[in-house]
């Protein structure tokens, strides 16, 4: 009849915070892709991942007051990311972001239209491990976006003036 529910897939993982994590993980690689392709089909240039973990730094005691989002790029991907970083400045952004289930997901878009070099990161953090970043950027007035090596090498980093975007929660006025 029409109002039969159609019967449960045998192969669906037990749902729950992990599978649910999962997949905005995977709509979040989607969108990556989707518009990976969009600006190649485009003529863009486009150095797009799925990083291999996202973090929220804040300034800590040590000597280092970086901050921003930093996000883990895979290997294979160092070269031609740091060719595009050298030739655009990247003054242009977009980020799509998500929060499902006390996680952020987001794809941040960076664009360099005289050379039409584009950068697309998937990357997803713990919403509760970002208030310290949150604080930093409403203090300063700017947000980061770095990217680096697995072992710790900074091959680029992204200011970004209007630094609302890319904050998981909107800071109180």
């Amino acid at each position: 009849s029409m109002g039969e529910q159609p019967a449960p897939n045998a192969d669906e993982p037990v749902s729950g915070t992990m599978q649910t994590h999962r997949s905005a993980w995977n709509r979040t690689i989607q969108e990556m892709k989707a518009l990976e392709d969009e600006l190649t089909d485009d003529g863009w240039d486009v150095v797009a991942f799925p990083a291999g973990h996202t973090g929220p730094e804040a300034p800590d005691h040590g000597d280092d007051d970086r901050f921003g989002l930093t996000h883990v790029i895979p290997g294979n991907l160092v070269e031609p990311f740091r060719e595009a970083y050298e030739t655009g400045s990247f003054e242009e952004y977009h980020v799509y972001q998500n929060e499902v289930a006390g996680r952020v997901f987001v794809v941040t878009l960076l664009q360099d239209s005289p050379t039409e070099q584009a950068i697309v990161i998937a990357g997803n953090y713990e919403l509760s491990k970002s208030y310290g970043l949150v604080r930093t950027a409403v203090d300063t007035g700017e947000m980061y976006t770095h990217v680096r090596t697995l072992d710790g090498t900074y091959v680029g980093t992204f200011e970004h003036e209007d630094y609302e975007p890319l904050l998981p929660i909107k800071p109180d006025s």
